[in-house]
């Protein structure tokens, strides 16, 4: 995201310089009170203002107010939740999400929260500050929602919690351009990311636009769109709760798109490396430094690595993103990327197959629906169910369903158990 998104010709924190001054030398809230409505969207998610520097915007606005105290409680409530859209955008080290560049400036990040600790004691910002920075423990307050998406911008976070071990998947393409800013944050280590674009795509036509969102008790899930020349992309994220398991995907509808390849490219953190499995078209991502690592399966192609005119999936040439390629089969194509970091699931054998979506006793074409299961042994099986076109009754592994995306439990007695039904 671009740091300094410019309006008449000056920045978010040019103009925030002189509201904080009508407060600090007048003792005027009315200039800032403006500024936090104009720059601050629901849930505090600044409008304008680049992410790395939310941490400096808040740091500001802090200062102000411990330097001349009493401003109105219309600006508490803004200052607050600013704090609280950094909290949720940050992993529970305090560094910044889909920042790789040497960390930035932790010290300077735990300080600010640090003092929003201080400055809202009684909390529930204040308690999550407390256990990640391990401060004396404060009032027993329900800590805030930390899965969080906006209703104008491409903006997300999926997250189940905030402790060290739980998962967070980011994503923000808040700006008018092609490529996503992720990443993707697992038992304490960070696996993809912050770039998911498609290679060689047309210019944007059209801006991304948020979509479906669903926050439950089994998964979070964050549906966006956008348009590259005549190609229409529908870009999905989901996280299962629990399951330290996530799909990523690109649907791809457009006819310029029939006979050419697509290829999405999802970048690599720089500690992290990338390997072929032995026994199937998966990758195996690594931390050297750790014991842990992740599986990557493209499940639009075969399990088996056998050669395929459907595509491949592999390290890019630059070394540091998956390329994720695709011969679509019709207008539309679908490209899922599971993701998981389950060290029981990594010690299993791992395959996956296309399934059969029929339709009125008809078999689905390939730019229809999209259905396949995923196994790790003999008792861990998922299914991934995908309308491409208009969602319709359809039936797969037995199972019927009008959703237009699905994902479940395939269980010993050959039923499907939805965890996540889109409509």
């Amino acid at each position: 995201m671009n740091d300094h998104q410019k309006a008449g010709g000056r920045t978010p924190l040019e103009t925030l310089a002189p509201a904080l001054e009508g407060w600090l030398n007048e003792g005027r809230p009315e200039a800032l009170d403006r500024w936090l409505s104009r720059e601050l969207g629901e849930e505090g998610a600044p409008l304008r203002l680049g992410s790395s520097m939310w941490s400096d915007c808040l740091g500001r606005l802090l200062d102000a107010r411990r330097e001349r105290r009493r401003w109105p409680s219309s600006i508490d409530r803004r200052v607050l939740a600013l704090g609280r859209c950094l909290l949720r955008f940050s992993r529970p080290d305090g560094t910044q999400a889909a920042d790789f560049s040497a960390e930035g400036d932790l010290a300077g990040r735990r300080s600010v929260f640090a003092e929003l600790a201080q400055a809202y004691p009684g909390s529930g910002e204040a308690r999550v500050i407390g256990w990640w920075l391990s401060l004396p423990d404060g009032p027993h307050v329900p800590p805030p929602l930390p899965a969080f998406s906006s209703t104008r911008r491409v903006l997300a976070v999926l997250r189940a919690g905030w402790r060290e071990a739980d998962d967070l998947l980011t994503i923000d393409q808040s700006r008018e351009e092609s490529s996503s800013r992720f990443e993707l944050f697992g038992a304490g280590c960070s696996w993809l990311g912050p770039d998911w674009r498609l290679l060689d795509a047309a210019s944007l036509t059209r801006p991304p636009s948020p979509g479906k969102w669903i926050s439950s008790s089994a998964a979070d899930f964050a549906e966006w769109s956008f348009r590259l020349g005549d190609v229409r992309v529908t870009r999905a994220a989901l996280l299962l709760r629990g399951q330290k398991t996530a799909l990523l995907g690109d649907q791809i509808d457009g006819r310029s798109m029939l006979s050419e390849t697509v290829s999405a490219l999802y970048s690599l953190p720089p500690d992290v490396v990338a390997k072929p499995m032995a026994d199937c078209r998966g990758m195996l991502l690594r931390r050297p430094e750790t014991k842990s690592a992740a599986l990557a399966l493209p499940l639009a192609l075969p399990a088996l690595p056998y050669s395929t005119d459907r595509g491949q999936f592999g390290v890019a040439a630059d070394g540091g993103s998956l390329d994720y390629r695709v011969t679509p089969r019709g207008r539309r194509c679908w490209l899922p990327l599971l993701v998981t970091w389950d060290p029981k699931r990594r010690r299993k054998r791992v395959s996956w197959r296309v399934l059969t979506v029929a339709e009125n006793g008809r078999i689905c074409g390939p730019d229809q629906a999209f259905a396949a299961r995923v196994s790790w042994g003999r008792d861990d099986t998922l299914v991934i169910y995908r309308s491409l076109g208009p969602p319709a009754l359809r039936s797969f592994l037995g199972h019927q369903t009008r959703a237009r995306f699905l994902i479940g439990r395939f269980t010993s007695e050959g039923l499907v158990e939805p965890l996540v039904s889109v409509g």
